[in-house]
């Protein structure tokens, strides 16, 4: 337990940012004494009112004779590492334009799988090729509650200032405790989301039951106008539910869509699977396998992000692939007049209105606003600005990727969607997120740049000097989009090495970060298992009624009561076969003790 403490203060050399979460021995007894109280209160209620005791402080108190207040307990750990941020320095020039990252943060607690009783909490948003990117990590020894959610916040807030800027949202997969941090004045601009599938649960379990979940789940894929209809069939108690979070219009549709579909419980959920191993682990043993399991994740990604930019791709593999299916169907808009069924003779001026309302015009100069019609559904019409990414089928607003209108309009105006992607989903920000820095290898007129006069161009931002700009976004970085990738050379920014044991032990004896009477807290657990009910504590008299009755056995062989076929009288039983012995030895008789061929007596033996 001493090295903990000289690991944090190496891990804080590193670049990292490692805090202990500690208390003194006075709190900590407080802490023990609240613990005791609510599992006696739970206990009392399922016990007899005439056996009911009240609650004794000291004799609680003594069962855990390892307690003192001359020492320093902790409670658990916060880490972000520096990889994040590196990332969120750019936040620091300007938190609201270009982010590398999704503005959407997810978090979610599991329960710690070693002798303490706690939980482990992660908290992270996903890169341009939907992958995990953490923002922080935090061990905890206390259940899930405002107070666990309030100390991951807290250390994603420490470190990320876009946490707290407006239009921030949280997706959690439900309460326990979030709201109310969430609600809170330290946490003003942070909106949340509540997922799909677990909303779902609580309202099947709701008044309405399995009845109130069809028509929920009806709601999650509905627009608008059918929400609306489709919330005035919900029974009263579950329309009061839905209503209770200012949110329910919002999570159904955009967070429902937006990362993995509605039936993601959110994506810290695959990282608190991944955190198994972690979370089995004392804290010391949990930050060293913390550090190699990010370490591994991160290069990983970093060269999936090498070999997608040296491909020359011009966005992420994943966005492209989530994109294809919309791109084959804006090619169905390619000619100024899309083919639709044949129709009988006597309807040709239907077929003129449908080539009509299926063609894509463009209004005004430059080609970047048009009406595009649709295919599906003939005489619809919907309005799309390709450079703001607009539709009026909110596709592009919802997901945050062009739809098949944006595309028809693309091929029909000569502007392609993906160059007005949010930073997010861009090749560009892939490379803010693991790249240091990038230098050509080509001028922009096509001449070749020698390797030692090549200049990096460190991904470190300043907007002072007036960017953004055709060839530089918000934080002043570098977009390069007329170069080709494969002219690049990224330099990718590096996960630092865990410390090896030998230079936390040099580290200790030179008494750096060393911490005297540092202890983890008792531990309060209560018995694995169900605990026992009020039926199977109380007698047959306190809790009402006879005793039940049980049936008289009937034995499956004669077919009569009182007993079961095991020990039926009537059951024929095999004989056990015993071993014959030979003839001449059963004949003869033993031989007298002490005489010549007896196997007992020491004369014998001569």
């Amino acid at each position: 337990m001493e090295m903990l403490p000289v690991l944090v203060k190496a891990l804080n050399d590193l670049g990292h940012k490692c805090e202990l979460i500690t208390v003194d021995g006075a709190r900590m007894k407080e802490l023990v004494l609240g613990i005791g109280k609510g599992d006696h209160a739970a206990s009392m209620k399922k016990t007899a009112t005439p056996e009911r005791t009240a609650f004794d402080p000291e004799a609680y108190i003594a069962r855990f004779p390892e307690l003192c207040e001359e020492k320093t307990y902790v409670l658990g750990f916060t880490f972000v590492p520096s990889t994040t941020l590196a990332v969120n320095k750019l936040s620091e020039f300007n938190e609201h334009l270009d982010p590398a990252l999704h503005p959407i943060y997810f978090a979610d607690f599991g329960h710690l799988g070693g002798p303490n009783k706690g939980v482990y909490g992660a908290a992270g948003r996903l890169d341009a090729n939907r992958h995990w990117f953490p923002s922080a990590d935090l061990m905890y020894f206390a259940n899930e509650s405002g107070t666990t959610w309030g100390e991951l916040l807290d250390a994603v807030k420490a470190t990320d200032v876009r946490l707290e800027s407006d239009g921030s949202i949280l997706l959690a997969d439900g309460d326990k405790g979030m709201q109310k941090v969430v609600n809170s004045t330290k946490f003003f601009y942070l909106d949340f989301f509540i997922c799909a599938y677990h909303r779902g649960k609580s309202v099947a379990m709701s008044p309405g039951g399995a009845a109130a979940k069809v028509i929920y789940d009806q709601m999650v894929h509905a627009p608008q106008p059918q929400f609306d209809v489709l919330e005035k069939r919900l029974n009263p108690k579950a329309r009061k539910y839905l209503r209770e979070t200012h949110d329910r219009n919002q999570y159904m549709s955009q967070v429902g869509t937006c990362m993995h579909g509605h039936y993601t419980s959110n994506a810290a959920e695959s990282m608190q699977h991944a955190a198994l191993p972690v979370r089995q682990l004392s804290p010391f043993a949990a930050i060293l396998r913390l550090l190699a399991d990010q370490k591994r994740r991160h290069e990983s990604n970093a060269a999936e992000c090498v070999d997608a930019h040296t491909a020359g791709m011009s966005v992420p593999p994943r966005v492209f692939a989530t994109c294809a299916a919309a791109y084959e169907e804006g090619k169905k808009y390619a000619h100024r007049l899309v083919p639709v069924p044949p129709l009988p003779t006597h309807h040709l001026g239907l077929v003129a209105r449908l080539h009509r309302y299926t063609a894509v015009t463009f209004h005004g100069e430059g080609y970047w606003e048009a009406t595009v019609g649709s295919y599906k559904n003939p005489g619809m019409t919907y309005k799309c600005n390709i450079q703001h990414m607009h539709c009026e089928c909110k596709v592009p607003e919802v997901t945050g990727f062009p739809c098949a209108h944006l595309f028809a309009a693309g091929f029909k105006g000569g502007k392609d969607p993906y160059t007005y992607l949010d930073c997010a989903n861009s090749m560009h920000g892939w490379r803010k997120t693991y790249c240091e820095a990038v230098r050509p290898w080509e001028t922009r007129e096509g001449e070749a740049i020698a390797a030692d006069a090549s200049v990096w161009h460190p991904l470190v931002g300043n907007d002072a000097t007036g960017f953004p700009n055709a060839d530089h976004d918000a934080h002043g970085l570098p977009k390069f989009r007329d170069v080709p990738t494969n002219k690049l050379e990224l330099k990718l920014r590096k996960y630092p090495a865990a410390p090896s044991m030998a230079q936390l032990g040099e580290m200790f004896k030179r008494g750096e970060g060393v911490v005297s009477n540092l202890a983890l807290p008792p531990v309060v657990r209560q018995a694995r298992g169900r605990p026992p009910s009020t039926k199977r504590k109380l007698g047959v008299l306190e809790r009402g009624g006879t005793p039940r009755k049980r049936a008289v056995a009937t034995c499956s062989n004669c077919q009569q009561k009182g007993h079961r076929c095991d020990k039926c009288p009537f059951m024929q039983r095999a004989a056990l076969p015993r071993p014959s012995p030979p003839a001449a030895l059963a004949l003869a008789s033993p031989p007298p003790v002490g005489a010549a061929g007896a196997s007992g007596g020491f004369a014998g033996a001569l």
